[in-house]
């Protein structure tokens, strides 16, 4: 990991683990006017680092990493829980006959259509 100057054009300092793959981006993806300054000004620095800033640094990649993890864990529970529920609908719309049947016998009174108990305006 290793800082440089301009590896974006609207922050000084920026890191990078592998500024190839950056310069390759600004080759590919950059405006053609503004490929040559780009690639010209992207240096590694050569001074010392404010240690504070290392750290700060360091603080934000583990918790980048923690947002990783949780990302992906979300992703995988958002999965199972579109499955049941795909499953739940399934079942349910399956036994809307039945489910239909007992609620005329324990809700004799009840205004449901179908979609709603309140009348539609």
């Amino acid at each position: 990991m290793r800082y440089f100057w301009h590896i974006h054009h609207d922050t000084l300092l920026g890191w990078s683990d592998n500024i190839q793959e950056r310069a390759d981006f600004i080759k590919a993806e950059k405006p053609m006017h503004e490929v040559e300054t780009r690639l010209r000004l992207l240096r590694p620095v050569q001074g010392a680092i404010p240690p504070r800033l290392v750290k700060a640094r360091a603080v934000y990649e583990r918790a980048v990493a923690e947002y990783e993890r949780a990302v992906d864990v979300y992703e995988k529970a958002r999965a199972v829980y579109e499955k049941a529920r795909a499953v739940y609908d399934r079942v349910y719309n399956d036994c809307l006959p039945q489910i239909e049947a007992l609620h005329a016998v324990e809700c004799p009174d009840c205004p449901w259509n179908g979609k709603t108990i309140f009348e539609e305006s």
